[in-house]
């Protein structure tokens, strides 16, 4: 009885598991018809989570702008069918091509008919077989390929303008100095010649054409690094330590302490161009916490009008001006140098208008002749003087003695003479210094007589005016009483003297150096040689008994007019030099200065100085030409210049890798690539530091302990 209980228990069991299962196989989520959304349509409960709505069939709907699909019970939108715009066919514009709507906006309208290639003389393009609409972006210009260049590829039209060819597979060409890529279907070149290139890499590789032995145009570098000295920064390649471009002065961030380029600081040792943002002054501020005042600046460049000169600028006090490249009217007539600046240098207010007054500070210890024009009265401590200061290799002096004739007991030649001597001269004074102040006197006291009545010394010594003969003698006189040996020179109907100073002879022309009625003197005709002075007007073909051909007796070079020149034409000369080009002419379209004086002895100033290139000076021949030299003495010049290159491998620097005149971590970078098999240049006959005929890892080692400053001998 109890086994069958037992049994009757266990069927019951299993029969429940098995409609538990079969629960679980047939259970399904609630969802509802669109009519009665709220009950499911399987078991009929209500307030349930309906998982999804089913809807009736769709029909279509529309509007003015639109189409779309909507359900035939409940009204609610196809959710995948969207809303669409209106089009139409180009054959029933009117009508939307998918809904059928007429009288509706239709958005587009598509080409029913087949695509027709059409074409004239310079285009072809399409249009609708249907409708002859012209079909839109269709329209381009004839091309064709070069198997038959006559006829075009889109739509065959010949006697038309082909606009390009087009080419298939090509092959690279080259020769010394280019490379083209010439069609091997045609045969015709396909690109434009170009030129050689390299990388420092591989400076023997053309970049575009791998050809080797060939003429690079250049050779380009990769990651370049900035390098600098005190005026100047430029990049070298990180790659082969070459120098990438040309060097240029330090630029300074807003603040004046650091360059906005390079980085370099000023607290370095470095000088920073700066742009006074309050006065519009261009500066040099120096490590010292000084500053140069040098130009007008890049923004106020030949402004109306000035500012006044700040005694500090950046946090640096304002210590020396010197600028050719000051110009405009200043706010007021008086030019006030601030306390602090202790020289004044160039043509600085030369081109200032406006001026009539300067007034000097005590801390004033040098000032160029030209700095100030002499028609403006220079205010120092002991009163008011014109054109007080003189120049004499950058040491100024005092020129005693007031502009314009003054009240004299002197009624002899002879007497007048000891008087300028006894007022103007002062103990210590050189040759040079006695002859410029005596000059000075001379053409500050005297005036052209344009009634050429006073010939003799007396004209210009008593009466403060003669013609050139008087002012010749009265100058000969002026000298012979200091012993200072001197004689005339004759040329046009015009005289000058001749005067020795330190043992060389040079022009001086008093009376060209006055203008004549007061007003304008100058230095020009001061220490002048033979060259200088051929051509000009009046002086030309000269008669005298003395050769002068030493410009270093003048008051050009002792003023550093002519260095100034020198160096400016040798910044031009590199760019050609670095190319070596045997002959070399620089045209000027601007006048000369001085009727080509200057230029002319900067020339021979070049000449004797030569240019350095490559750390190392190369001789140069200079020629000065100048077309219209004669009677104005305005027009053109051209400087020639003939280098002689063989000083660059005349002599060796031991340790100079790079062949950069200097020995430095870059020939050690450099001698370190060469050894490790870099295809790098160097300089041979620089690299082997050890003397022992090899270049390897050791002379590496050795000029790394010399640049680090280990005492170790190089050679």
């Amino acid at each position: 009885m109890k086994s069958k209980k037992l049994c009757l228990i266990l069927l019951a069991a299993a029969l429940c598991g098995l409609l538990l299962t079969a629960k679980a196989e047939y259970s399904h989520s609630h969802w509802a018809y669109c009519t009665s959304p709220d009950t499911c349509a399987v078991c009929g409960e209500t307030g349930v989570e309906m998982q999804w709505i089913s809807h009736g069939n769709y029909s279509d709907q529309h509007d003015a702008d639109g189409h779309w699909q909507a359900c035939e019970n409940c009204g609610e939108k196809y959710e995948y069918g969207g809303y669409n715009e209106h089009h139409a066919l180009c054959t029933a514009p009117g009508v939307c091509v998918t809904c059928g709507a007429e009288g509706v906006n239709i958005a587009w309208v598509s080409h029913d008919g087949e695509s027709k290639l059409m074409h004239d003389g310079t285009e072809h393009w399409c249009v609708c077989s249907a409708c002859g609409e012209e079909l839109q972006y269709s329209r381009g210009t004839h091309y064709s390929e070069c198997t038959a260049p006559d006829t075009c590829v889109m739509c065959g039209g010949q006697d038309v303008t082909i606009a390009w060819t087009s080419h298939g597979d090509t092959e690279m060409h080259y020769d010394d100095t280019d490379h083209w890529e010439v069609c091997l279907r045609c045969g015709q070149t396909t690109y434009e010649r170009t030129r050689h290139t390299a990388s420092c890499s591989d400076p023997e590789k053309c970049n575009g054409c791998d050809a080797r032995g060939v003429t690079m145009a250049y050779i380009s570098h990769e990651a370049p690094v900035w390098k600098y000295n005190k005026q100047q920064h430029w990049q070298v390649c990180q790659r082969c330590g070459e120098k990438v471009g040309e060097p240029w002065e330090h630029n300074s961030n807003e603040a004046g302490d650091a360059c906005q380029s390079c980085g370099a600081k000023r607290a370095d040792g470095i000088d920073l161009i700066y742009v006074d943002p309050i006065s519009g002054y261009r500066f040099s501020l120096r490590s010292d916490n000084t500053a140069v005042l040098t130009g007008n600046g890049y923004a106020n460049h030949m402004s109306g009008v000035l500012s006044a000169v700040p005694a500090t600028v950046a946090g640096c006090r304002v210590t020396e001006i010197n600028s050719s490249w000051l110009f405009g009217a200043y706010p007021s007539s008086t030019l006030v140098i601030p306390e602090g600046v202790t020289r004044i240098s160039g043509d600085s207010f030369w081109y200032v208008e406006g001026l009539k007054e300067a007034e000097l500070p005590a801390s004033l210890k040098s000032i160029s002749t030209n700095a100030i024009p002499v028609a403006v009265t220079l205010v120092v401590d002991e009163g008011s003087y014109a054109h007080q200061f003189a120049v004499d290799q950058g040491r100024p002096y005092r020129v005693r003695g007031q502009q314009g004739q003054q009240q004299s007991g002197a009624t002899t030649v002879k007497d007048k003479v000891k008087e300028v001597v006894a007022t103007v001269i002062t103990p210590g004074m050189s040759d040079y210094q006695k002859a410029l102040t005596l000059h000075t006197w001379l053409i500050t006291h005297a005036n052209y007589d344009y009634t050429y009545s006073n010939y003799s010394a007396s004209g210009v010594l008593l009466k403060g005016t003669g013609v050139c003969q008087s002012y010749t003698e009265a100058y000969g006189l002026l000298l012979d009483a200091v012993g200072i040996p001197n004689t005339k020179a004759y040329g046009s109907n015009h005289t000058w003297n001749v005067i020795q100073l330190n043992g060389a002879w040079c022009h001086v022309d008093c009376t060209w150096d006055d203008p004549g009625s007061g007003g304008g003197e100058n230095y020009d005709f001061f220490g002048v040689t033979d060259a200088a002075l051929q051509g000009v007007r009046a002086h030309e073909n000269s008669s005298k008994k003395k050769t002068c051909d030493n410009y270093k007796a003048g008051y050009a070079y002792r003023n550093g007019k002519l260095q100034k020149l020198a160096e400016q034409w040798t910044a031009e000369l590199l760019d050609h030099m670095n190319r070596r080009e045997a002959s070399i002419t620089l045209t000027f379209e601007q006048p000369a200065s001085d009727y080509g004086m200057n230029e002319c002895m900067a020339a021979q100033l070049l000449q004797d100085t030569g240019v350095v290139l490559d750390g190392k000076t190369v001789p140069v021949q200079a020629r000065f030409d100048m077309p219209d030299r004669g009677q104005d003495g305005y027009g053109g010049f051209t400087i020639t210049v003939t280098p002689d290159y063989s000083a660059l491998s005349a002599a060796s620097v031991p340790g100079d890798v790079t062949g950069d005149g200097a020995v430095d971590i870059m020939d050690v970078i450099r001698l370190l690539k060469r050894v490790s098999g870099w295809d790098v240049q160097i300089a041979a006959e620089n690299s082997d530091v050890t003397g022992d005929n090899d270049i390897n890892i050791m002379d590496v080692i050795r000029l790394l302990k010399y640049v680090s400053g280990w005492n170790v001998s190089l050679g």
